[in-house]
């Protein structure tokens, strides 16, 4: 590489790696310099322009912005809709924070080709402001599992990820030795069955039953009536007298 840039430093393609270089660097104003000279010098490239796009997406100023859709949708309609394509648009009206515009534009970019690990983590952003953090999950593994490569997120990626590990609720657990009751399932139109009594714990003794309460003594000097006896008028009534017969 040191000797190509000796023939020729200002070849096209040396240029491009340049700027691949600086980006992965995180020095985006390098990055933007060589791929807006790459642009002017070769407007119909897609590399540089797609790249340049990208760049400019996270910029802060709003020129920059509009410039990064313009040569996303411009790319996008020269080479034919690729999936690298949608992908670059989806993430510039995301960046724009025009969300369902986005999330269409991803749909054809997945539809359209593999899922990238750039795309998964572009879509996995979307689904986080969605309030879809589990997908978001799933699609931030899928994006770390892929085989190494050009993925410029990486290390976003792997933060995004550990921040929604370190958030997620924990499942809760059951003590050793409980087993969790299960409601019993009752057919339509029967009684419910009446609960035995608990047997008493080991070492403990049964409670005493208490007994039924007696009938009150007769009055002293006075003998209880015999069984099956009529109980005696109340004292200054007349008794019956009965009927005669005909």
């Amino acid at each position: 590489m040191a000797a190509a840039r000796k023939v020729d430093p200002d070849a096209p393609r040396l240029k491009f790696l340049d700027a691949i270089l600086a980006r992965h660097a995180n020095d985006l104003d390098r990055a933007t310099s060589l791929l807006r000279e790459l642009v002017t010098d070769s407007p119909g490239e897609f590399g540089p322009t797609n790249q340049l796009a990208l760049v400019l997406s996270g910029s802060l100023e709003r020129e920059d912005r509009q410039q990064a859709l313009k040569l996303a949708e411009e790319n996008l309609q020269r080479h034919g809709g690729s999936s690298e394509g949608f992908s670059t648009l989806g993430w510039v009206l995301f960046k724009a924070g025009r969300y369902r515009d986005a999330e269409q534009i991803f749909q054809r970019a997945i539809t359209n080709g593999v899922l990238s690990p750039e795309t998964a983590y572009y879509v996995a952003r979307l689904r986080i402001e969605q309030g879809n953090a589990v997908e978001a999950e799933r699609l931030l593994k899928l994006a770390l599992d892929a085989p190494l490569g050009q993925f410029f997120s990486r290390s976003e990626a792997r933060q995004l990820l550990a921040e929604l590990q370190q958030s997620a609720p924990a499942a809760e657990e059951t003590p050793a030795g409980d087993t969790p009751r299960k409601e019993a399932v009752k057919e339509p139109g029967t009684k419910p069955a009446a609960e035995k009594p608990s047997a008493p714990a080991a070492g403990t003794k049964p409670a005493a039953t208490k007994p039924a309460p007696a009938a009150p003594a007769p009055p002293a000097g006075k003998a209880a009536p015999p069984a099956g006896a009529k109980p005696a008028p109340p004292p200054g009534t007349r008794p019956a007298v009965p009927a005669k017969k005909p």
